[in-house]
């Protein structure tokens, strides 16, 4: 099967998933794996919708069709209507000539929209729209479903599923993923809790537990928030951070400084921004740019 890009509109995780691995994604369209795609976002201007990355292929590769990725974990009644608007904006303005596919992707068929329309029908009918619905792929034994099992998974079964994971031999970049998963799963869980699921071992490997020298810095800075900030902006602050220190090493005082008196309206834009960055430079644009605005 040929393919040629793959449009992907999703959350953080799905979307740091996705990238590592786009294998999963055609393992997903039960397909054979493309190799040589390369990663880029694009943005649909008129009506600020974004897709928040494109799986290029060769760029001769022009008889292969295009995939639109959406990741939906909520119901949502408008949804097809939502996302067949968005292809049609992007294809309006890009006027690529290949052919393209739309990939609605569920946790479980509950999610889906409850009623189509006639037009919406036809659409998943003829194949132009595919569905699919992660729970089908419970019983699949790769690291890589394991880690979407994880992500959809009831509370009470993740530690069965962290540690079936764990059987296998594993690298840590895998390790750092289900880390992260962990925090937006369990956003109220501290460090401990998190570190029980895994042996001590485990847990030195992944960056994350060697960031254990901008502690004392996150410490302090989050004491001088909590004095005049929301709780809410405290934690997107530290996630950010997280985010960063994971993607470009540990940032000077005055840089992280620098960030923590964004208000939460920038400090969300930086949390999408965060996704194009590729190097500590385009960091250190953004937030040059925004102190001037």
């Amino acid at each position: 099967m040929q393919h040629t890009h793959l449009v992907l509109k999703t959350d953080t995780l799905f979307y740091k998933i996705f990238q590592t691995f786009p294998q999963l994604v055609f393992q997903l369209l039960n397909r054979d794996i493309v190799p040589g795609y390369a990663f880029t976002s694009v943005e649909v201007k008129e009506k600020s919708f974004r897709f928040d990355g494109i799986f290029m292929p060769p760029i001769d590769a022009v008889n292969q069709p295009i995939y639109f990725i959406e990741v939906q974990f909520q119901p949502n009644p408008n949804f097809y209507w939502q996302f067949l608007g968005e292809i049609v904006l992007y294809l309006n303005q890009q006027q690529p000539p290949q052919d393209w596919l739309a990939v609605a992707i569920f946790p479980d068929r509950q999610t889906d929209v409850a009623k189509l329309s006639v037009f919406q029908q036809e659409l998943i009918d003829s194949g132009r729209i595919v569905r699919i619905y992660l729970d089908d792929f419970n019983d699949r034994s790769s690291v890589e479903f394991g880690m979407l099992k994880l992500i959809t998974c009831p509370p009470s079964e993740a530690v069965a599923v962290v540690n079936q994971i764990r059987s296998e031999t594993i690298a840590e970049v895998i390790l750092e993923f289900i880390e992260t998963i962990l925090v937006y799963k369990f956003p109220k869980m501290s460090r401990e809790e998190i570190e029980a699921m895994f042996t001590l071992d485990d847990l030195r490997q992944t960056r994350v537990f060697q960031e254990i020298q901008q502690e004392s810095l996150q410490k302090g800075l989050q004491q001088g928030l909590q004095q005049g900030l929301q709780q809410g902006k405290i934690k997107l602050l530290q996630l950010l951070l997280r985010q960063i220190s994971r993607k470009f090493g540990v940032l000077t005082p005055d840089r992280v400084d620098q960030i923590s008196t964004l208000p939460i309206d920038r400090l969300e834009e930086l949390g999408e921004a965060l996704l194009d960055f590729t190097t500590i430079d385009d960091l250190y644009a953004w937030l040059d740019r925004a102190d001037k605005t």
